[in-house]
C-alpha cells in the first residue's frame, strides 16, 4: 500500500471518506485553491446615499435682518462648527470615549436644528439612543450614517448660502 505524507494521499489514491464533511482529502469535483482564487470576483457594494433635508425657512429667519456679510459669517460659522464636531465625534468614538462622544453629539444636536439640518438632527438622536443602549454595532452604523448625512448637509448648506443672504 502507498504511504501517505502529512495526511495527503499520493496521486491516484482516493480515500473512502473524501466526499463527507470533515474529510481531510480533496473532494472530487471541488475547485482547488488556485481555481477558487482565479474565479472569485469582488462583490459590488451599493453606495449609501440618501437625500438631506434643509429647512430653508429657518435659515432665512436666522439671516433676516443681518447685513449680507454678517449673515454669511453666521452661516459659515455654524457649518464650520458642525464639521469640527462631526470630526471630533468620529475621533472620540474611535478612541472608545463614550462620555466625550455624548458631549459631541449634544453639541451637534444644538447646531443642527439651528442650521435647518433636520435629517442630521434625527440621526444625531438615533446615535444618542444607540450609545444609551450600549450596542456597538448599531452605534458604528449610525455614526457612519451621521457622518455621511452631516457632510452632505454642510455641502448643501454651502450651495444654498448664496440664496440665503
Amino acid at each position: 500500500m502507498a504511504k501517505e505524507t502529512f495526511g495527503i494521499p499520493p496521486r491516484g489514491m482516493v480515500r473512502a471518506n473524501e466526499g463527507r464533511v470533515g474529510a481531510r482529502g480533496r473532494v472530487p469535483g471541488a475547485p482547488t485553491a488556485v481555481e477558487r482564487s482565479t474565479t472569485m470576483k469582488a462583490i459590488p457594494m451599493p453606495e449609501a446615499t440618501e437625500p438631506v433635508t434643509l429647512d430653508l425657512d429657518r435659515l432665512c429667519k436666522l439671516c433676516r435682518g443681518l447685513p449680507p456679510r454678517e449673515a454669511e459669517d453666521l452661516v459659515c460659522g455654524i457649518a464650520d462648527r458642525i464639521v469640527v464636531h462631526l470630526a471630533e465625534a468620529d475621533g472620540t468614538w474611535r478612541a472608545g470615549d463614550g462620555p466625550a462622544l455624548l458631549a459631541q453629539l449634544d453639541a451637534l444636536g444644538g447646531y443642527a436644528p439651528v442650521a435647518g439640518m433636520l435629517k442630521l438632527a434625527r440621526v444625531i438622536d438615533d446615535c444618542r439612543r444607540c450609545l444609551a443602549t450600549g450596542d456597538p454595532v448599531a452605534l458604528a452604523a449610525t455614526l457612519g450614517r451621521m457622518l455621511r448625512v452631516g457632510e452632505r448637509s454642510v455641502l448643501a448648506l454651502y450651495e444654498r448660502q448664496a440664496s440665503l443672504v
